[in-house]
């Protein structure tokens, strides 16, 4: 990005979302999704006050309440500032994936273990 004149930060992830799909397994801690979408929102609001107009969001989390959770802070994001992700969901993007992940045989599997791999790989 550098290249092209932008620059990039990193921030540290959102530990909690919406999760109302995965609410029935032992150990889900979930929050409201209106109150991820006004995070996000507030998240971009900072950033604006720091002259950085774009929150891109990484995300493989695909339990419909999350994913609506972004969706709306993307359709209305702060003055000034968007908000953009890549949806899993959509069509066009989904049949790139694997059929690992458009069966929904992903938990554990391959993709996210490719995840880990990657951010940790001594694991």
């Amino acid at each position: 990005m550098a290249s092209r004149g932008k620059t990039c930060f990193l921030l540290p992830p959102l530990w909690y979302t919406a999760a109302e799909f995965a609410g029935n397994f032992p150990g889900t801690v979930a929050v409201d999704g209106r109150t991820v979408s006004t995070l996000i929102r507030q998240i971009g609001t900072s950033l604006k006050g720091q002259e950085i107009t774009t929150l891109a969001i990484a995300n493989a989390h695909l339990d419909p309440a999350h994913l609506g959770s972004l969706r709306e802070a993307a359709a209305d994001p702060p003055a000034g500032t968007r908000v953009v992700f890549l949806d899993l969901t959509r069509r066009q993007v989904a049949e790139q994936l694997t059929d690992e992940f458009r069966t929904g045989a992903c938990h554990a599997g391959r993709f996210e273990g490719s995840v880990v791999r990657a951010e940790a790989p001594e694991l």
